[in-house]
């Protein structure tokens, strides 16, 4: 009987995990296709390669401080996820970070940063 609940606590656990994995993977492709490649293509440039930024760095966007609490602060139900967005033109490369704002699996707003530019994107179907 024990054997059975470690297991079944063991297959709750990788669900969660693989169901975030593809969470962020689902947000990141639709902000990419009706967000972020909209604005590159008008600027001529073509997106090579995305890359998630990381648990705990927030890319161009700076350091934040890293707060833990048991429940989000007034039900806030947002969430903020940075990936790297790798362009380039005839012959340069360009590294920019996307911040994505989410409520639930719902894309809020997307801002762009890098070296020279500092946006915030609209959607376009």
């Amino acid at each position: 009987m024990e054997i059975f609940l470690i297991i079944a606590v063991i297959i709750g656990l990788l669900i969660l995990v693989l169901g975030n994995i593809l969470i962020f993977k689902i947000i990141k492709l639709r902000a990419v296709k009706c967000y972020i490649k909209p604005f590159f293509d008008s600027k001529n440039l073509e997106i090579v390669n995305t890359k998630f930024v990381g648990f705990f760095d927030r890319g161009d966007f700076g350091k934040q401080k890293i707060v833990i609490k048991p429940v989000p602060v007034m039900g806030n139900i947002a969430n903020d996820t940075y990936i790297y967005i790798y362009t380039q033109n005839a012959n340069n490369i360009f590294r920019y970070t996307a911040k994505i704002s989410t409520v639930f699996l719902f894309i809020k707003k997307v801002e762009l940063k890098g070296e020279s530019i500092t946006t915030v994107l609209n959607k376009t179907s």
